[in-house]
């Protein structure tokens, strides 16, 4: 059991790290992206968790159907077999790890008590599936390249995470904040926009609070502050504006289309 508990937490580290490039990249696409990594709600958060738990399954499911074993289970040295001692196959492994979801919700406590008080330490998916977890004589320098093959894949999720991280674009929600009327010439931290306004035309004064009709068109100001400069003092921010219509602002004007355009622009 000790083995089996070494091998849960080695497979878990992996998982770890595909929720994390999983959940970056899906962050970067649909919103998400904080300065230490990502937070995702909703719609997001279900497709990370979703595609994670499906990449874990294919983990589980061919790694013991083909090769008896995970990479946790090969670098501590244990295999899933029949109980006749042959070769778990596809069939049972897949039996095996469908049951596995039904108490990783329990963190494994589950599947631990059902085998701690089985002779043969089988959980439940064992005794479904009909296979048993032995030790096996694994070669020193093979278990070495698992333990190898193993850190490449941890160091390689971070990295592309981390990368993928930097890449992203930064992202300002909410509502406009006040900023300094002087912006600052270096980077200050995570972007912020603010001192937002509503003017004549086009770099033209600011406008009487009055309400917009059907077909006019709005200019707004505002400042971004955050974003760094190169040595030369020249900053390289790139922006889109998506407006956002209130109800109460439809209600306004009851029968009148509303149409909006995707601003962008860039500071080259």
């Amino acid at each position: 059991m000790g083995d089996r508990l070494i091998a849960v937490i080695l497979d878990s580290i992996f998982l770890v790290i595909v929720f994390a490039v999983v959940g970056m990249v899906i962050a970067t696409r649909m919103g998400g992206v904080t300065d230490s990594g990502f937070s995702l709600k909703g719609a997001p958060a279900a497709l990370a968790i979703g595609a994670t738990l499906l990449v874990g399954l294919i983990y589980y499911v061919f790694g013991e159907g083909m090769a008896g074993s995970t990479l946790g289970k090969g670098i501590v040295g244990i295999q899933v077999r029949e109980k006749t001692g042959a070769p778990c196959g596809m069939k049972r492994s897949l039996i095996r790890n469908l049951l596995r979801i039904v108490y990783a919700f329990g963190a494994y406590l589950v599947g631990f008590f059902i085998a701690i008080f089985s002779k043969t330490r089988q959980r439940l998916g064992d005794h479904v599936a009909g296979t048993l977890v032995v030790e096996r004589s694994t070669p020193r320098a093979i278990r070495i390249g698992l333990v190898i093959v193993w850190l490449a894949l941890i160091g390689g999720g971070l990295t592309g995470a981390y990368l993928t991280h930097r890449g992203a674009p930064e992202m300002v929600n909410g509502e406009f904040v006040a900023l300094p009327s002087t912006i600052p010439m270096t980077a200050t931290g995570r972007l912020k926009a603010g001192n937002v306004a509503f003017t004549q035309g086009k770099g033209g004064p600011p406008r009487t609070a009055a309400r917009y009709k059907p077909g006019d068109n709005v200019f707004i100001k505002y400042d971004v502050a955050g974003f760094g400069r190169d040595a030369k003092g020249v900053p390289d921010l790139r922006f889109q504006l998506t407006p956002s219509i209130q109800p109460a602002c439809r209600s306004m004007n009851r029968g009148a289309s509303v149409s909006t355009k995707l601003l962008t622009g860039a500071h080259p």
